[in-house]
């Protein structure tokens, strides 16, 4: 482990869809021998200490998305929303089935949340992280 300082403030919205995911489903739906992209560990680091909002938005990377797209075309469907709605970044939360988008501006969160409500009902705007 190592530390780091915080990230740049963020506003987080988090949409959970009426279904779960295993994570057991999520482990025996990834297939390590494909060209996934994995996410650079080393250089997300670099930039959360740099304060580098940029990298840290176009860094996010969850290996288990692709094969739970998949399963799931939903989630990718809320991740492609996220991006339309405005979202500095967007990612699905470990194996699932929650997605998640970064907002720096909290208004656009607010509206982002509000627009999920209405389809999602478990959907949440988690203050700043």
């Amino acid at each position: 482990m190592t530390p780091l300082p915080p990230l740049p403030e963020y506003h987080v919205v988090l949409v959970k869809p009426d279904f779960g995911i295993s994570t057991g489903w999520a482990f025996s739906h990834f297939k390590p021998g494909e060209r996934l992209l994995r996410p650079d560990n080393l250089g997300m680091c670099q930039a959360i200490r740099k304060g580098d909002r940029k990298t840290i938005e176009s860094g996010l990377v969850n290996v288990f998305e692709p094969g739970t797209f998949e399963a799931y075309p939903l989630l990718g469907k809320i991740k492609k929303d996220f991006t339309r709605l405005g979202a500095d970044g967007c990612l699905m939360s470990g194996s699932g089935p929650t997605m998640y988008g970064l907002f720096r501006d909290r208004d656009k969160a607010e509206e982002v949340r509000e627009h999920f409500r209405t389809l999602y009902r478990e959907t949440y705007l988690a203050g700043t992280c």
